[in-house]
């Protein structure tokens, strides 16, 4: 029965009883448009139900895909996918029989590179650790180009290289790490709750490690908000206001790095890491796997899972990366226009590294699956995990930090870093 007759019915049902229907005539009347009405309902629920089922089967969909993965999976594993650049010949050009041969290019000599020291934590896989010529890899890569940033920078070709800015892995050099949460002024709740427990898992013996807030300029509507952002920088000195506007991919990242490589002696970072606000860092393994690195080395660390390959072959999720600091020393000489901070402020961060002199590699350090967004069946929630992303509220982000607290404690490890002594 149509949804039209059952509504026609339910109306008839409803009309003024003339006085001469008899009650046992009456009675069979009320029962029809009982039965009629629930008939109806049950109809507009079961419709209701098929709407909800194919809604959450989309939304369990959506949340198993990775940001800008297009098709959506399955995904190459990233330990596979760095050696494939690295052992890979380029392709030879076709000559047409009129073409004279063009003469052999230089080859580009790749540094020995030493062997990565072990991890300190049993419990801690090695990432894959591998040496990777940029300009040779994105410029000239076998396959498919890249159609995002694979073009080299002017102001950044004409620099000295990173080799120019050395970095002593000791405590005199400056903090071991440091940690740029973008964030914005109406995040205030969020920065509390970072505030109150991202510091857990350090001890009186750990490195020095600094976390700031990095904010930009709001606009004339947000004169409140900005005001509140100074009294909290004043109350807890933890908030960078650089000289740019607000924005996400509107050159934010290249005026950190910019701030961060102006900073004086003894307080320069060897490792500087932009983070998201909505990203838990599992801050004794992060420690873990810097102690581990030469801050000399231009150090890409991040996780490559999740990202665009399409776009461009290689650059570590926005969730959470960081460079050396003979990286971002570079970067920050630099003058560099809109053109050449603008776009995906990932993939941009890794487009740079194409303008990088041909002798200087960077040592790629990647976290696969072990750093990636909360939600779905890939990214395993154990003792093993690095960083865990996009916690929309703080109440969210505080779950999941308990859960992964939580992890620790059954496995029997101490959420620390370094380990108690004895």
């Amino acid at each position: 029965m149509s949804t039209s007759t059952h509504r026609r019915l339910i109306s008839l049902s409803l009309l003024p009883i003339p006085h001469r229907i008899s009650p046992r005539l009456l009675r069979p009347l009320l029962l029809l448009a009982l039965l009629c009405a629930v008939a109806y309902v049950g109809h507009i629920s079961l419709n209701r139900a098929h709407a909800l089922e194919n809604r959450d089967s989309e939304e369990q969909e959506q949340g198993e895909r990775y940001i800008g993965i297009q098709p959506v999976g399955p995904w190459p594993e990233p330990v596979d996918i760095i050696p494939e650049w690295l052992d890979q010949p380029l392709p030879e050009p076709s000559l047409s029989p009129e073409e004279p041969p063009a003469p052999s290019p230089e080859p580009v000599l790749v540094p020995e590179q030493p062997p990565p020291p072990p991890v300190v934590y049993p419990w801690l896989p090695n990432p894959t650790q591998a040496p990777l010529n940029f300009p040779q890899a994105v410029l000239s890569p076998p396959g498919p180009k890249p159609y995002m940033h694979n073009t080299s920078i002017p102001a950044l070709t004409a620099l000295p290289g990173p080799a120019a800015y050395p970095c002593v892995d000791d405590d005199v050099f400056g903090p071991l790490l440091l940690v740029g949460v973008f964030s914005t002024a109406g995040e205030w709740e969020q920065r509390a709750v970072l505030r109150a427990l991202q510091a857990r898992g350090m001890n009186t013996r750990s490195p020095r490690v600094e976390f700031k807030f990095i904010l930009g300029r709001e606009n004339a509507t947000q004169v409140k908000a900005t005001r509140a952002v100074r009294l909290e920088q004043e109350a807890y000195g933890d908030v960078v206001l650089l000289d740019t506007d607000e924005n996400m991919d509107d050159g934010k990242t290249f005026a950190f790095f910019r701030w961060a490589a102006q900073l004086r002696e003894g307080d320069r970072p060897r490792f500087v890491m932009k983070a998201d606000s909505d990203t838990f860092l599992v801050l004794p393994n992060v420690l873990a796997s810097f102690s581990t690195l030469t801050c000399a080395q231009n150090v890409y660390w991040g996780t490559f899972w999740g990202s665009c390959g399409a776009c461009y072959p290689l650059y570590m999720r926005g969730l959470a990366y960081a460079l050396s600091w003979p990286l971002v020393a570079w970067l920050g000489k630099a003058q560099l226009g809109w053109n050449d901070t603008a776009g995906i402020e990932d993939i941009r961060t890794a487009g740079w590294f194409t303008s990088l002199p041909r002798e200087e590699v960077v040592q790629v350090v990647d976290w696969k699956r072990h750093m990636g967004d909360w939600y779905g069946g890939t990214i395993p929630h154990d003792v093993h995990t690095v960083a865990l992303h996009a916690m929309k509220s703080p109440a969210h982000w505080l779950e999941v930090a308990q859960e992964i607290t939580g992890i620790w404690k059954r496995e029997g490890w101490e959420y620390t870093w370094p380990p108690a002594e004895g």
